[in-house]
């Protein structure tokens, strides 16, 4: 579990996420800049999204080209993972693909985030629960019904940790 809240009797650290999304434009150097500023700012974690854009969305949809102008190639975040290393602050993402999920856990990403909207994504959030990693899933765009149903879904498939 992250504290992302912290008491004034608490002794732990409170865990703040910096969203690069796909702030960066599928610009490398820019993502650094941003993870660099993240880690300047504070921030414990940096929070990437991971996607293969034919996976996400159709052609022929009004958003295509935004996210394969901003898609990184699964080389860029391995560099990305390494350059958080090497400044000492946590990159993580949320993926949108069983591809993407794959590929996070062959780079041993510490923790996968999903978004809400896959929160009941049953094929992703199978895939999410395989690699036995920490997961934080917003849940924004669910109701408390699509909710309980998701948590019992992950318990059975032996998901790590939820939060």
């Amino acid at each position: 579990m992250f504290n992302f809240h912290q008491s004034r009797n608490s002794k732990t650290k409170t865990f703040v996420i910096a969203e690069i999304g796909i702030n960066h434009n599928g610009d490398l150097d820019q993502a650094k800049r941003l993870i660099e500023e993240a880690k300047n700012c504070g921030a414990s974690s940096a929070k990437l999204q991971t996607y293969i854009t034919e996976k996400r969305t159709s052609k022929d949809s009004p958003i295509y080209e935004i996210l394969k102008k901003c898609e990184l190639s699964f080389e860029d975040q391995i560099k990305l993972f390494k350059f958080g290393k090497d400044i000492g602050i946590e990159i993580f993402s949320t993926p949108f693909d069983e591809e993407s999920v794959q590929f996070l856990g062959e780079i041993d990403c510490k923790f996968i985030k999903v978004a809400s909207f896959d929160a009941t994504n049953f094929k992703l959030l199978k895939a999410v629960a395989s690699l036995k990693k920490q997961v934080i899933m917003s849940t924004g765009m669910t109701t408390k019904k699509e909710l309980e149903k998701s948590l019992i879904f992950l318990k059975e498939n032996k998901l790590k940790k939820l939060a």
